[in-house]
């Protein structure tokens, strides 16, 4: 479920909170670069307010810029912490949603088959996303931010570009080439870890038997807490194992991106 197909469930759960989550992704996007040009003021007024002194017009507005860039630097600050909550309400009402849906999923045929099924059981993992730690629900708001953030340094090349076009031109197209080869390997890496959503399955299978009262007497009568908890080392280590490799594969093209900058 990507951000785009998970943003008609957040709309239709809340249309104030979908309106907040754009307003935040506007703000995320602008706000960067207006921090960089406030301060770009600023730098530019000192000579003069230092030749003129503080009390002449070159002074007043360094003043009036510094208060300027205080005050969208304080912005900047808050932003984060707003998207967090935003995140948050949006992740309470998708997965309340998408629970009754699956619930309804589930529960329609006649038959019980379909809840042996090991597929089967694959996919409403990776659709309630409590395996892996990636949420549905979470969607929405991180695509907003990755729209805005690639706004952003859309409008940070525009501004370079105003003064030395070349070099902004430049940076737009190396920016642009290393967000490629980054989110291709993050894709890779989210790939290979959903391919071992049954591994991860088994690994939670054990440790439910080792922690829940249902199961809880058996274990202990029988000495199995060693076992399980051996099981579930091996079953969890396999299934991160291709994520781990696919991270590596990351840090490697991180790094080469760094290097060619």
């Amino acid at each position: 479920l990507s951000g785009r197909q998970a943003w008609p469930l957040l709309w239709g759960s809340s249309k104030p909170l979908s309106a907040g989550v754009i307003a935040w992704a506007a703000l995320s996007a602008v706000v960067p670069p207006l921090v960089v040009t406030a301060l770009g003021f600023v730098v530019g007024g000192i000579p003069g307010a230092v030749r003129d002194g503080m009390a002449s017009p070159a002074g007043h507005r360094l003043i009036g810029a510094l208060i300027v860039a205080a005050l969208i630097y304080g912005l900047s600050l808050v932003l984060d912490p707003i998207g967090n909550a935003l995140g948050t309400a949006a992740r309470q009402r998708i997965t309340g949603g998408l629970q009754a849906r699956l619930l309804n999923a589930v529960t329609a045929p006649p038959g019980i088959a379909h809840l042996e099924d090991a597929q089967t059981l694959d996919r409403l993992a990776r659709a309630e996303g409590t395996l892996t730690g990636y949420f549905p629900g979470d969607a929405p708001v991180t695509w907003a931010g990755a729209v805005a953030g690639r706004v952003s340094g859309i409008i940070g090349c525009a501004v370079i570009a105003a003064y030395v076009w070349w070099l902004g031109l430049l940076l737009l197209v190396m920016w642009l080439a290393v967000r490629r080869v980054l989110l291709t390997s993050v894709i890779r890496q989210a790939t290979d870890l959903r391919g071992r959503t049954t591994a991860m399955r088994r690994a939670w299978y054990f440790t439910g038997v080792g922690s829940k009262a249902r199961d809880g007497k058996e274990v202990r009568v029988f000495g199995l807490a060693r076992f399980l908890a051996n099981k579930f080392a091996t079953e969890y280590t396999e299934a991160i194992r291709g994520g781990h490799v696919g991270l590596r594969g990351v840090h490697r093209r991180a790094a080469a991106c760094f290097a060619v900058v």
